[in-house]
């Protein structure tokens, strides 16, 4: 087990859990649908973003709870950084979509520009 014990495992499954929810209510046309139907994706790249930040700033011996508030002020930061990982993540679903045996390539390029974004926003 992960030092960050259950939570740390369970966090991410439960915001997926809720976005797909989310998104179900949008494509059953509930009061209010139209914008949701803007705010579900926008919500969801932004928690991929800081997830994505949270992943690559991750060191040992540090507790995800402060990984995960670092990644978001990062995340609150830096929106060129922002761009180029929804870049990456749009680019990394386009590919494991269209040749879906690369998906498990894609994952550890998106990690790479992960870091790379990180290393980006520490240099002067």
């Amino acid at each position: 087990m992960a030092r960050g014990g259950p939570p740390g495992f369970a966090a991410p499954a439960a915001l997926a859990a809720v976005l797909l929810l989310d998104w179900a209510a949008v494509r059953a046309g509930v009061p209010g649908h139209r914008a949701l139907a803007v705010l579900v994706p926008v919500l969801a790249a932004a928690a991929f973003v800081v997830g994505l930040r949270a992943a690559a700033a991750r060191r040992p011996g540090a507790a995800w709870r402060d990984v995960a508030a670092a990644a978001a002020g990062a995340a609150a930061r830096d929106a060129y950084g922002n761009a180029l990982l929804v870049m990456a993540t749009v680019a990394a679903g386009v590919v494991a979509a269209s040749v879906p045996v690369t998906a498990p390539l894609v994952v550890g390029q998106l990690a790479l520009v992960a870091v790379a974004v990180d290393a980006r926003s520490r240099t002067p």
